[in-house]
């Protein structure tokens, strides 16, 4: 089965972690150590971007949520955020 590079998915991460260390790595290991059929294969690779887009998605939640928390030195604003849980 032979394999191309594409663009699957914009990786926003420093230095494109998702994609080389999860998506990279894994399409890898299913080129050298699988038999898929060419429709397992696209099954895989569609749960693997999957998985890959979420990562991303928490990611960049995280980076918002860390730009609003930063304090922005003594005199400028700065966020406190307090959650509840009720059982």
């Amino acid at each position: 089965m032979p394999f191309q590079y594409k663009t699957l998915f914009q990786d926003p991460t420093p230095d494109g972690y998702v994609n080389l260390r999860l998506v990279l790595h894994m399409m890898n290991i299913a080129q050298t150590y699988t038999d898929f059929t060419d429709a397992e294969f696209h099954e895989f690779v569609k749960h693997l971007l999957l998985i890959a887009k979420k990562m991303v998605a928490t990611w960049r939640h995280l980076a918002r949520y860390e730009e609003v928390e930063v304090v922005h030195g003594k005199d400028g604003p700065s966020l406190c955020v307090v959650m509840s849980i009720s059982s």
